[in-house]
Formats: C-alpha cells, sequence, structure tokens
C-alpha cells in the first residue's frame, strides 16, 4: 500500500472523503523509530504529525530537573503530535518510544498548506482533530488526579 492509501485506511480518517485527502499526498511518508527514540520533544518546534500505525509510544511530560510524568500511552490508531495546529507549533509533550514503532508522518507546513488551500479538507480534519485534543486533555486530567489524589480523604 502506498502511504496515502495506509493513511486512509489509519482511524483518524475513517470515512473520510478520498478525494480531501488526496490533498495530503505529497506530505506523507512512512517513518520506523527503534526503542526509547524520541519523536518530539516538549516545547521543541513539531515539523511532523504522526499518525501511529503500530508499536507504543508514552507521552510524558517533564519538569526543569527533567523528572518527567507518563501522560498517556499511544498505540496503533493513535495521533502524535497535534501541537502543530496552534503557534509556536511547539510539543507540549516528550513522546519516547516504547516498542518500536512505524507511522505515517505528514509534514505540518504542507499539512496547514493543505488546510488553507482546500477549506473543505481543513474543516473535517480540524473536527478529528479536536476529538484526539480532547482525548489528550481528558488523559491528562486523569493522570494530574491520580497523582494529586490523596488516599487518605474520601472522594467526592
Amino acid at each position: 500500500m502506498t502511504p496515502l492509501e495506509q493513511l486512509a485506511a489509519h482511524p483518524f480518517f475513517a470515512g473520510f472523503d478520498p478525494a480531501l485527502l488526496a490533498v495530503l499526498e505529497p506530505c506523507v511518508h512512512e517513518r520506523q523509530f527503534g526503542k526509547n527514540e524520541v519523536l518530539m520533544r516538549q516545547n521543541q518546534e513539531i515539523r511532523e504529525c504522526h499518525f501511529v500505525l503500530h508499536g507504543r509510544i508514552m507521552l510524558e511530560t517533564c519538569d526543569t530537573r527533567g523528572v518527567c510524568m507518563p501522560i498517556q500511552t499511544l498505540e496503533g490508531g493513535a495521533v502524535a503530535g497535534l501541537s502543530w495546529l496552534v503557534p509556536p507549533y511547539h510539543s507540549f509533550f516528550d513522546a519516547r518510544v516504547l516498542e518500536p514503532v512505524t507511522t505515517l508522518a505528514v509534514d505540518c507546513q504542507c499539512l496547514r498548506l493543505a488546510m488553507d488551500n482546500n477549506h473543505d479538507f481543513g474543516y473535517k480534519f480540524l473536527k478529528r482533530a479536536v476529538r484526539s485534543v480532547m482525548n489528550r486533555l481528558q488523559a491528562s486530567r486523569l493522570q494530574l488526579a491520580e497523582v494529586y489524589a490523596h488516599p487518605t480523604e474520601p472522594r467526592r
């Protein structure tokens, strides 16, 4: 399968009009990462958005001392690197490979241009991206609740 055909089969794009998805053809290529490789670092510019095909990625947030807290584990069907949507296009998390990963990497600048040039594509893409961002926000909220929970105090 071509990278575009693989992208069409990714859950993020389920039911997406193939004609609209075709605008990404020049933007997408397959990438592979080994265990412990880092796809992106917190506060660094995101140049690629990754649609995970296989493997596992840990999203974590790190403090200034380098102490990191896991936020969410991403597996096949997930998306990593949605911070490219909002300037200055920097990652909010580190993304570290737990098991070898294969992704469809989409060049973010190319993707932004495709969205600007084809508003139907951009609108449909953003609706799906917002759903992914909301899932990430929920995972972050649950992680914070777990960290700051006081087991001796009753929950309300």
